[in-house]
């Protein structure tokens, strides 16, 4: 029969890697007509996944959605078709005159995330570090890989809805406060602080004001600037400290020196004082031995120093 006639069945030929059935070869379309695929002869497959469809006037509805398109009438030979797969399908044999397409599942680190003729899936996308790139969902056979900008990097060059590359935010100098925080699709804005504030590493939001100097005994040592804070004298405080300390020393001190000279001053000009000290340091003199032999003598002999009375 021919093309146009009533289908003749035939020997069907091998589906996947186990399957083998009979079929009928579908009647040609007329030229230009669209033939969507039928999901009666869908559940065939094999063991890896991969699905075929019955001739090419058919495609398998493993993935939705599948259609061919038949070329316009001519010569007879072979029927052309494109076929169209699922996600996460690519086309491993294009269909024949007696055998339908096959499509069989992307490899690892592959995906098609829509309709598709492809004899290759897509290479799943690297976020690359040295670009500030971090992933944030895994690419999947149906799914490419979503990089976004890693933490501190904002994006500066979009591919599609994804981000290409990152750049840090900008650092604040010393003397600038943080006008607006940086986000992942946004730069950092800095300003410069206002005067008599300081901001000393830029990573301030809010510049802080200067020390103002005006405690007891406090004096400037250094002015302040929009990157550093005032320096008040330290010294006048340990001044004030040391001069409290003297005074109170010399205080105490004072009084006792005075009353330890009064009392030196009454004790020389009290009467006989200094007689009697003198007289306490002479030594006393040893007794007078001869004058003592010639008492003594005396008084052995009474009679004999006494004058002779010569008229007797």
């Amino acid at each position: 029969m021919g093309p146009g006639g009533p289908s003749q069945p035939i020997r069907g030929q091998e589906l996947g890697h186990a399957h083998t059935s009979f079929q009928s070869i579908p009647p040609r379309p007329r030229a230009g007509s669209l033939v969507r695929g039928s999901r009666t002869p869908c559940g065939v497959g094999s063991s890896s996944g991969a699905l075929r469809s019955w001739g090419c006037g058919h495609t398998c509805w493993g993935p939705p959605g599948g259609r061919t398109r038949e070329p316009p009438q001519g010569p007879p030979q072979a029927p052309v078709t494109q076929s169209l797969w699922g996600a996460g399908y690519r086309v491993q044999e294009a269909c024949g005159e007696l055998t339908g397409t096959l499509c069989v599942p992307c490899d690892p680190g592959t995906y098609t995330a829509h309709l598709n003729g492809l004899s290759e899936c897509l290479q799943c996308r690297v976020c690359d570090p040295a670009m500030g790139l971090v992933t944030r969902r895994q690419c999947s056979r149906t799914e490419n890989t979503v990089c976004v900008c890693d933490q501190g990097h904002f994006c500066v060059s979009e591919s599609g809805d994804d981000c290409a590359e990152c750049r840090p935010h900008t650092a604040c100098r010393p003397g600038q406060r943080v006008q607006q925080r940086g986000t992942e699709w946004q730069d950092r804005v800095c300003e410069d602080c206002p005067p008599e504030t300081f901001s000393p590493s830029g990573t301030l939001e809010e510049c802080q004001p200067w020390t103002r100097c005006n405690g007891p005994f406090q004096s400037l040592l250094n002015a302040g600037t929009s990157s550093s804070d005032v320096k008040c004298s330290s010294w006048s405080l340990s001044l004030f400290v040391g001069l409290t300390f003297s005074v109170l020393l010399l205080g105490g001190i004072i009084p006792i020196v005075v009353w330890l000279l009064r009392k030196r001053m009454k004790t020389r000009r009290s009467p006989g004082g200094p007689a009697k000290g003198r007289l306490l340091q002479v030594p006393q003199a040893p007794p007078d031995v001869t004058t003592v032999a010639l008492e003594e003598t005396a008084s052995v002999f009474p009679g004999r120093d006494q004058p002779t009375d010569r008229r007797l």
